[in-house]
């Protein structure tokens, strides 16, 4: 039993990480976006919660924020939210997402609340632009973060295509197991 009760303490301890690394990339990206937070500003105060249903195990099955005064994002740890976000993860999800970007999220999300937010929210992560190389560049100068950036950039490319030609991403059955050798001749 005290095994499980320390698996379950450092289950809480990654998922809370987890929720803290995506609020502060959340706002580095406002930062790169000023407009980001500026169209949020007015929504001060409400909030939501996106559900991962069927989450791959080590990934938080809930994110909670509310929107502060300055239109970023801030934890919430209430269960009474404004606007619920709820998505049943499906493998085949990532390879849509991979060729569609977010908008392949839109029709399995279930969105229940608040709609004004629920458009401002798409909206804004629709429009959203991440700048890689100025933030590296302070770390590293100007050539390499543009190297990195451009290698970055094929490593995406080449997991995108072989994302959607996946067979686990389509949930196609595996050639692997299927025999290919001809059957006998009569």
């Amino acid at each position: 039993a005290g095994f499980c009760l320390g698996f379950n303490k450092w289950e809480l301890a990654i998922k809370r990480l987890v929720e803290r690394l995506s609020l502060a990339g959340l706002s580095a990206l406002f930062q790169q976006n000023p407009w980001a937070p500026q169209r949020l500003a007015g929504f001060a105060g409400k909030t939501f919660c996106f559900t991962l249903i069927d989450a791959p195990a080590g990934l938080p099955e809930e994110f909670s924020m509310r929107i502060a005064r300055d239109g970023y994002f801030e934890h919430w740890s209430s269960k009474d939210y404004d606007l619920s976000l709820n998505l049943v993860f499906d493998p085949a999800l990532i390879a849509q997402f991979a060729q569609q970007g977010p908008n392949a999220l839109l029709p399995r999300l279930k969105v229940e609340g608040d709609v004004m937010l629920a458009a401002a929210i798409g909206e804004v992560f629709r429009d959203l632009h991440w700048d890689f190389v100025g933030p590296i560049s302070h770390y590293t100068g100007p050539v390499i973060a543009h190297r990195l950036d451009l290698h970055l950039q094929r490593c995406a490319s080449s997991l995108k295509r072989y994302v959607v030609a996946s067979a686990w991403a389509r949930r196609e059955p595996s050639t692997a197991s299927q025999e290919t050798r001809p059957g006998p001749s009569m």
